[in-house]
């Protein structure tokens, strides 16, 4: 995607709560510079505002925007620098509002370089501490094509004067550098002279490859040459765009720390955004490798700290960057702990609208009581196996399917009722069986008197969400993997580890075997592969293992663990690490080196499962980019894994439907279980949409009926439905052709 953004997000001084507004200048749809806000007093949706670029100037790449010192009515203009296409020039030019009254429309101000300047990318802007007037500066860096080089240089303008014009300063880069993309700029607490530093990151050609590198200015004297600092990414790296750079208030030394987050290539080619930090206690201390932010990454990224701070700890990160095709997505970093994941916010602007695929039909409402879809003389209908008659089990969610012992297994989550929540327990989980032969109408399931007990291990949990994720068979035992040891992120639920353990009795009681993952790896969905070796791997028979990590907020990764493995009691797997020149893939002993399958960004609960009516490999998923159940098909377990289909559109078909809308009478609102309160104003949400590949049917070369389960939070219950998907090569107007009844299969 070309990118949308740059240093392209700021927390204003307006709004009416205790926190400022988020501000951004990004580049929409049609190509034009508009601005975006979000009130942090009314919940945190992004909202698109006035344009900043006029109808006729043609937007050549990402903005930066400031809050100025230049104050009306108690509010500091916004300014932005934004490169425009003149002719067959690119030039730079400053844009500005009078945030007296918010509905002022934006002013083009002056061109910022000069007639013989040739704009190679797009600039930052910050605003110093060299005052005239009561004003700081505005001080810029932008890239210059200069002959066949690309080299970086400062622009500055006096505001003692608006009507100043801009001035160019001195190069920043060394005649040896060969700049690869926009710099960033700040003004740093190095004070010398009675001004602080300035300090810039820019990408730099390095042979082959590109880096991350520091230059910073002495302020002590305008005269001063730039000097160039660290490398901040190492030799292993390839930057795959611009680093946005800040100071943080994590104080070593009298010094804050310098934080980036800058877009790297994968061994696949992907983009990831990850973020770097250096102690500043000694400017001489290498710079450091932080956390992934997205494996999604579609661009660049821009980082912020933000008023957001917890019990006295250093103030919020927060992150916009470009995502998958065409979004962009907010992150936030809270850092009253430094271990604390990246968290996704919001998606700003988001992938194209999705057409709901047109054969999707929920079959039965497979837990609880009674299915609040249908109504008879004021009463609901049964649910189809009445759990809470059955055993007391009253809702849960989930209803993950594998085969053991000739029969069908389901593993449930969170389960409410009897005989699951008792003294020292929230909630239990629940598996259950079935020895049906066909899903046409429902299925008949059969519950385990007891919720799982896992025996051995350290610091096992069994709370809410610690859920059993998959399963398999394995010389005559059943094999479960668990999430356990969840833990709270501000008011987000994080899963902690996926963990291993095996039943002799069905179900009833497990032991540990032994942890598999506390990154890449904590959701999974697992299949069992017996020839391993036409994909390179030759370790014998195993488990394709697909993962997730951070929950809702992650990408789909590939592992595979042998059985042997499994029965010596180890963990030792390989993972996806790409593909080689030849399209063959590469596999690695460590989790570090897996690689996203493809771009989500958003990915919790999924499931794989292999088709043999398509004879393609098939993962749905609960999406935020866009809303809804998604699907994808593959001819390998590692992809190539074809564009996103909507299976299921919560808005077209779940709310009103077989899901609550908050405060309308559609009677599918249920009573809280775990706590009393009829649920009214709590809106249901679709996930786990877990395959039941066991009851897969179709027609060969023509389609797949693919049933799978579907959880709705509000009624909090596991439904049971199917999806007709297509072969590749033919579309659902194919399907019209066959004249089937997709009921009947």
């Amino acid at each position: 995607m070309s990118p949308r953004i740059f240093n392209s997000l700021i927390q204003s001084n307006m709004g009416g709560g205790p926190h400022g507004n988020f501000e951004a200048a990004i580049i929409n749809h049609e190509g034009k510079l508009q601005h975006w806000w979000r009130d942090n007093a009314n919940g945190e949706t992004w909202k698109p505002g006035q344009l900043i670029t006029g109808p006729a100037d043609q937007v050549a790449g990402p903005a930066s925007i400031i809050q100025s010192d230049l104050i009306q009515n108690g509010h500091g203009n916004f300014e932005v620098v934004v490169p425009l296409r003149i002719g067959n020039n690119t030039v730079l030019w400053h844009f500005w509002r009078n945030n007296a009254d918010v509905n002022t429309p934006w002013q083009k101000g002056q061109q910022i370089t000069g007639p013989e300047d040739v704009v190679a990318g797009p600039a930052s802007i910050i605003q110093s501490d060299f005052v005239q007037g009561g004003h700081g500066n505005f001080e810029v860096v932008v890239p210059l094509r200069i002959g066949n080089n690309r080299e970086l240089w400062h622009f500055w303008r006096s505001n003692a004067d608006v009507t100043t014009p801009w001035q160019k300063g001195r190069r920043v880069t060394g005649p040896e550098d060969i700049v690869a993309g926009p710099a960033s700029i700040i003004q740093s607490d190095f004070i010398q002279g009675g001004h602080g530093n300035f300090e810039v990151m820019v990408p730099l050609h390095v042979g082959s490859s590109t880096a991350l590198w520091h230059f910073r200015r002495s302020n002590a004297d305008v005269t001063t040459a730039w000097q160039k600092g660290q490398r901040v990414t190492g030799p292993e790296y390839i930057v795959a765009g611009p680093g946005s750079m800040i100071q943080s208030d994590f104080m070593e030394g009298g010094h804050g720390n310098f934080e980036v987050v800058v877009p790297l290539f994968s061994s696949n080619g992907r983009k990831e955004l990850w973020h770097f930090w250096r102690s500043n206690a000694d400017i001489a201390t290498p710079w450091q490798k932080g956390q992934l932010i997205t494996a999604s990454a579609g661009g660049n990224g821009c980082i912020i700290r933000s008023d957001y701070v917890s019990s006295g700890h250093p103030h919020n990160f927060e992150v916009l960057t470009d995502e998958c095709s065409q979004s962009v997505v907010h992150y936030r970093h809270l850092n009253e702990d430094v271990t604390f994941p990246w968290l996704r916010r919001n998606v700003v602007i988001g992938e194209p609208a999705l057409p709901q695929m047109k054969y999707v039909q929920k079959v039965a409402q497979l837990t609880g009581e009674y299915d609040r879809t249908a109504w008879k003389d004021g009463q609901p209908s049964f649910a189809f196996n009445r759990t809470e008659t059955q055993l007391g089990l009253q809702g849960t969610d989930l209803g993950v399917s594998f085969r053991h012992n000739a029969k069908v297994f389901f593993l449930f989550g969170d389960s409410w009722g009897r005989h699951w929540n008792k003294a020292g327990r929230t909630t239990f989980d629940a598996i259950a069986h079935t020895t049906d032969l066909c899903a046409r109408d429902g299925l008949h399931l059969t519950f385990n008197k007891q919720a799982p007990v896992i025996s051995g291990g350290d610091h096992i949990t069994q709370v809410e969400f610690d859920v059993p994720l998959d399963g398999f068979s394995l010389d005559g035992r059943l094999y479960v993997f668990f999430s356990s040891n969840h833990f709270k992120v501000g008011n987000a639920a994080v899963m902690g580890r996926s963990i291993l353990c095996v039943s002799a009795d069905e179900g009833l009681n497990f032991q540990y075997i032994g942890t598999y993952s506390g990154n890449k790896f904590i959701n999974v969905s697992v299949v069992a592969e017996q020839e391993p070796a036409r994909y390179n791997i030759h370790s014998g028979a195993g488990l394709w293992i697909w993962g997730s990590g951070r929950y809702r907020s992650s990408d789909v990764y590939l592992s595979f663990l042998p059985f042997a493995n499994i029965l010596n009691g180890s963990m030792a797997a390989l993972y996806f690490a790409g593909t080689n020149p030849f399209n063959q893939p590469v596999w690695s002993e460590a989790e570090a080196d897996a690689v996203a399958l493809f771009s989500a960004g958003c990915i919790g609960e999924f499931s794989v499962r292999f088709s043999k009516y398509l004879q393609q490999w098939v993962i749905t998923y609960n999406g935020d980019n866009p809303r809804g159940i998604i699907l994808r098909t593959a001819d390998t377990p590692y992809g190539p894994w074809t564009e996103q289909q909507m299976l299921f559109n919560p808005f077209t078909n779940g709310y009103s439907k077989i899901m609550h809308s908050a405060h309308t009478p559609d009677k599918l609102n249920e009573p809280a279980f775990w706590g009393g309160g009829d649920r009214y104003g709590e809106a249901g949400g679709e996930y786990g949409p877990y395959q039941v590949s066991d009851y897969e049917t179709g027609m060969i070369g023509r389609f797949a009926k693919i049933y799978f389960t579907l959880s709705t939070w509000n009624p909090y219950q596991a439904n049971l439905m199917y999806g007709i998907v297509p072969v590749k090569g033919s579309t659902e107007a194919d399907l019209e052709n066959l004249h089937v009844d997709f009921t009947r299969f």
